[in-house]
């Protein structure tokens, strides 16, 4: 079992409606592998403030030296 699915079992399993994930939007390792197992970008207007204050840190940490993207993929029970 892949480490994602992992965690979907674990969020699943807490009752969580959802799991959100922040990426490189490019390397074929990361957000093209997301949306592969069915989570889908969320456009950056619709960001909500902890998520903004999530991307807020990752560029104060350098982490933007790439374009990066959020995503989110609903659980179902």
């Amino acid at each position: 079992m892949a480490l994602a699915d992992v965690a979907l079992v674990w969020a699943r399993g807490r009752g969580l409606e959802r799991v959100v994930v922040t990426t490189y939007r490019d390397v074929p390792w990361n957000a093209p592998y997301y949306r592969r197992l069915g989570f889908h970008d969320i456009p950056d207007a619709e960001l909500p403030d902890w998520l903004r204050a999530v991307r807020r840190r990752e560029h104060a940490l350098g982490l933007d030296a790439w374009p990066r993207v959020c995503l989110t993929r609903p659980l179902r029970p």
